[in-house]
């Protein structure tokens, strides 16, 4: 970088130091913590993974050429604009969070540029255990449907492969101390914890068992819970056993494999996304465990976005909540399109605290 950025990315991280320690910060850390041990005191929310092609803006252009640090001034721009006009329940690092670099004279150059405004750490290695992801992309969905039946020793034989490959990842991300024992996110969702998990997000360890992972097998929605009992429960066990807490589940339906999704290893929060059966799910999930919603996306993407809508889809699930104890989050993802319209982002934000709020 040249001095005319380094002095815009300093500024930049003032900027984001300011909305990241202001009041509130700590109650909604404290919230988070609550809801994570399952004593929940409202359901959170959190809005993630947005079309921010379209929230075009000169607040949100990023100006330096440098690829490393141009993802750093986005990821400094985006948490800014999201806490002026959509924060929900978000909780902003009190430090300027640089992306894992394996060059490690990364972090002296950012010290120095942000020293007196703001403290700074590397990021550390996440883990994303959904294996079956990967598979479907390359062999194609209806391809694994298909060998499901003709060749399900072949599809046993890549679980196993490609199990084994991560977990060796895993055992080296913990000889070489790569893990991110202080990520406060894990797939959108906060993860604030001390009963669960106490070293978790304390920087006690980078160590696999001090941090969260998630799970997922997308293509299993369209199959039988027989089918995800056999090619995908023994694979996401012995991956899940090597971390502290895991988050499962994405956009797969598992209202109706809920009793195979529980022995999953340290399994704490479970996705529920809109092809899930809302009742079926509060009725089986149990007490112990956090139903992590996904409203739905697709309200936001449609001609004009029905406020009435989406406020009835957020009280479904409270409601259920009441009926069954569960402790609730709101995770609102996945969002393709506003049709151009960032002020959907601000409504749909509003309408959802008013709803938590009113709990």
């Amino acid at each position: 970088m040249n001095f005319e950025e380094k002095q815009m990315l300093r500024a930049l991280a003032g900027e984001y130091m300011q909305c990241a320690t202001t009041p509130g910060q700590q109650e909604k850390i404290a919230l988070w913590r609550a809801l994570n041990r399952c004593d929940m005191q409202r359901p959170m929310i959190t809005m993630d993974q947005l079309p921010w092609q379209e929230l075009a803006c000169d607040t949100l252009n990023c100006r330096i050429s440098d690829e490393y640090w141009r993802k750093l001034e986005q990821q400094l721009r985006q948490s800014i604009y999201q806490h002026r006009y959509f924060p929900v329940d978000v909780v902003l690092d009190p430090c300027v969070v640089l992306p894992f670099c394996e060059d490690q004279t990364v972090l002296a150059q950012a010290r120095e540029i942000f020293e007196g405004v703001a403290p700074v750490r590397m990021s550390g290695l996440g883990f994303h255990l959904g294996v079956w992801d990967k598979i479907t992309e390359e062999l194609g969905v209806d391809e694994c449907y298909f060998a499901f039946y003709d060749e399900p020793e072949r599809l046993h034989a890549e679980m196993q492969r490609r199990t084994d490959e991560v977990i060796c990842q895993i055992e080296q991300a913990n000889a070489l101390g790569l893990h991110d024992d202080n990520a406060t996110l894990c797939h959108c969702s906060h993860v604030f914890t001390d009963e669960l998990l106490p070293d978790c997000g304390a920087g006690h360890g980078p160590q696999s068992k001090n941090c969260w992972a998630f799970g997922l097998a997308q293509l299993m929605t369209a199959t039988s819970p027989d089918i995800f009992e056999e090619f995908e429960l023994p694979y996401i066990t012995r991956m899940a056993a090597h971390f502290g807490a895991i988050y499962y589940g994405c956009c797969d339906r598992l209202d109706d494999r809920l009793d195979l999704v529980k022995r999953i290893p340290n399994v704490r929060k479970v996705s529920c996304s809109p092809w899930s059966n809302k009742e079926n799910f509060a009725q089986q999930l149990g007490t112990k465990l956090v139903l992590s919603a996904k409203p739905n996306p697709a309200y936001l993407a449609d001609t004009s976005m029905d406020d009435n809508v989406v406020r009835r889809e957020l009280e479904e699930y409270c409601t259920l909540a009441k009926a069954y104890g569960l402790s609730l989050e709101f995770l609102l993802k996945d969002v393709s399109t506003i049709k151009k319209d960032p002020a959907r982002l601000t409504r749909w934000a509003d309408i959802a605290m008013q709803v938590v709020q009113n709990y």
